[in-house]
Formats: C-alpha cells, sequence, structure tokens
C-alpha cells in the first residue's frame, strides 16, 4: 500500500526530495568559478561553459549534460542585506511580509519563550581596545577570539546577574552569539550596528544615538567595566587570548510569526546548521533541526557530519534537507581569505553523488 501523502518508509527517498546547500556569503571568492565547481562536482556532472574569472582569466568546465547555472536576487529591493533576509527568503517565506527580526530567531533555538511584547537582541560578547572611554575603543574582534560556549556561558552568568532579572533577560547561546530580552521594549532604537560590520574600527561612531537606545548603549559601555576582569578572561589573557571584554547589542526584533513550511508547501523539511539563526528558522518553520557533533559554524566545522546527517534525514522521509554552511562567511567576516577558499575546497570535498538516488535535486546559493 503506498504511503499516505508526506510520509514514506524507513531508509526510502522521497520520490522528488531535494537537497539544498546553501554557502553563506560566497559572492567574493576568486576566481568566479570556484562555487560553480563546488555544485559540479555534487551534482556529479560537468558544464560547457566558459566563465570569467577575477583576474581577466578564463576557467572552462566540460561536457555539462543535466543542470542549469544561474543568478537569484534574494534579497528583495529595499532589505537590508544578510543572513536571515538571505535564507527565509530561499526558503520561500518572504521576508517583506514575515521578517520581525534576526534576535529573534536565534531566540528560539536557544529555548526563549518569548511574550508578544517581548523585543530580543543579539548579544555578541567581544574584544574591544583599552581606550579610557568607551566611544574611543576600537572592535578588535566581534567573536572575542572565537571564545567557547562555556567561557561565554560564565560570561553571560555574570552579565546576567548585574544587568538581567528584571526589565531584561539574558540567555548565553554558542560561542559568542547569545541573546538579550528587553520586555515590553521598541525596535525603534536607531542603528544597532552588527559588530562584525565594523572590525578594526572606532566604535564611537556606530554606537545608536536614538532615546531608545539609551539604556541599551548603557550597558554596553558598563559590561567593559564589569567584565575587564573577569577570571574568565584572566585566564584568557594569560594564555595568550582575546578577552570578551564587553557585549554588543544589536539585530533587534519581535517573536517570528513564521506558518509551518509544511502547511504552506505540503513537503516536509530538516535545517542543519550549526549557529541558531538557521535553528530558529527551522523550529519556527516546523522543520526538524537535527544536532551535528561537531558543527562549529568555522572552518573547524564537522563538513562530513552535516553530509551524513543530511543523507540520514532523507532516507527517513523528509522532501528536503537544507545544509547551511557558515564557514566561508565566517572567515570572511574575519578576513581571513585563505580560510574561506580552504572552508570551500574542505566542503567540494564531500561526495554525495553516489550516495543519493538520481532523483534528488542539487541546489546551490551563495
Amino acid at each position: 500500500m503506498p504511503s499516505p501523502r508526506g510520509e514514506a518508509s524507513a531508509n526510502r527517498f522521497s520520490k522528488n526530495a531535494c537537497l539544498f546547500l546553501f554557502f553563506n556569503n560566497l559572492a567574493n571568492i576568486d576566481p568566479a568559478a570556484e562555487a560553480l565547481s563546488i555544485f559540479f562536482k555534487l551534482v556529479g556532472c560537468q558544464l560547457n561553459c566558459t566563465v570569467r574569472a577575477a583576474d581577466g582569466g578564463e576557467n572552462r568546465i566540460k561536457s555539462f549534460q543535466r543542470g542549469e547555472v544561474g543568478l537569484v536576487r534574494t534579497v528583495a529591493e529595499g532589505l537590508k542585506p544578510g543572513s536571515d533576509v538571505a535564507n527565509l527568503s530561499v526558503m520561500g517565506y518572504d521576508p517583506k511580509k514575515y521578517y520581525t527580526g534576526r534576535s529573534p530567531l536565534e531566540a528560539v533555538s536557544i529555548g526563549v519563550k518569548m511574550a508578544d511584547d517581548d523585543i530580543a537582541l543579539r548579544c555578541n560578547v567581544v574584544t574591544l581596545s583599552d581606550e579610557p572611554n568607551y566611544e574611543d575603543k576600537t572592535m578588535i574582534d566581534y567573536s572575542a577570539g572565537d571564545i567557547s560556549s562555556a567561557e561565554a556561558a560564565e560570561i553571560i552568568k555574570t552579565v546576567q546577574e548585574h544587568f538581567g532579572g528584571g526589565e531584561f533577560d539574558f540567555y548565553h547561546g554558542v560561542s559568542y552569539r547569545h541573546c538579550l530580552i528587553h520586555h515590553g521594549g521598541t525596535v525603534d532604537l536607531g542603528n544597532m550596528t552588527p559588530p562584525h560590520d565594523i572590525s578594526d574600527r572606532v566604535v564611537g561612531p556606530y554606537l545608536s544615538t536614538s532615546e531608545n537606545a539609551k539604556p541599551l548603549v548603557a550597558m554596553m559601555k558598563k559590561s567593559y567595566d564589569l567584565l575587564e576582569n573577569h577570571p574568565v578572561n584572566i585566564a584568557r589573557k594569560k594564555n595568550g587570548k582575546r578577552p570578551a571584554n564587553s557585549i554588543w547589542l544589536w539585530g533587534e526584533g519581535k517573536k517570528p510569526i513564521l506558518p509551518k513550511f509544511e502547511d504552506l508547501y505540503h513537503k516536509k523539511g530538516t535545517v542543519i546548521s550549526a549557529v541558531d539563526l538557521l535553528k530558529g528558522i527551522g523550529i519556527s518553520a516546523g522543520m526538524n533541526t537535527p544536532e551535528v557533533e561537531g558543527a562549529t559554524g568555522y572552518i573547524d566545522t564537522n563538513f562530513e557530519g552535516k553530509a551524513n546527517a543530511a543523507v540520514e534525514e532523507l532516507k527517513n522521509g523528509v522532501d528536503f534537507a537544507y545544509i547551511h554552511f557558515e564557514a566561508p562567511d565566517e572567515c570572511g567576516h574575519r578576513g581571513e581569505p585563505e580560510n574561506k577558499v580552504k572552508s570551500i575546497e574542505m566542503i567540494d570535498s564531500i561526495e554525495l553523488a553516489g550516495r543519493l538516488p538520481s532523483a534528488i535535486l542539487f541546489l546551490l546559493t551563495g
């Protein structure tokens, strides 16, 4: 007897199952053909065309028989480019209708239950320089030296003890990425600048001057004095690591309003990612979000583990698996072009074509 719609027998692929690979921030890789080669290798086919590289040279990929390559705008006109907006668009959610902010999606993944009047903000732990005035400090590292989740949890615990418990509550996430809930807050905060956009810049010009943001900016300033000599930071500096000596707030938004993906498209999906933003989108959309051991969102992530998770999810009956690779984006933000290329090469080395049936449709975006 055929399986009911939306169900599949164990270890059977859905007839038109789809594996979607999302390479974050791939656009500035040289040569341009680098990204395309990954697609061709994964699908087990080749392209008979010429791609012009950034240096003016040409890269020829031959004998393509069963695929197409094109461009698509993932961020609509009038919207601020970002992983949040782009991934929602790719998954079929119109950001102009469904986007309520970045941090609320991350809060879902962390397990925070937001009230209707709550505002969520991303709370990075960052490394700032040591000038006396906060406005004169430089954004040394938006990730505090890729701080471990265990160390960051101790930092956020201290921040919560000093600033939380009333109007504000802090929740620890993964590595440098955490969450602040402002109960009864507002999203009208002026320009709350993402810290990765101002690496090596003096922070003063990027602090919001909005009246509504004053309590948040004040907490950021006070956090430096609170954290400068925190036991975690003393140990990190002793070991030659960058301290998490300030919080940095941005990415404000309201409670997510995503309808279930299966209700919209009558398909079951899974999202495989190391970062809370993508997991939050998946959870909010009612999709599976399997944990992958060793998935970090950086070049040391478990690339093969993500591929294995996708294969298992497809075998167990989902209609598509959406694998998000954060490493190229993270390396780009850190100014590490060699690691960015290396991360793509590591993804490129994953062999999937022989492990999936020919009915699988592969898609690539970046």
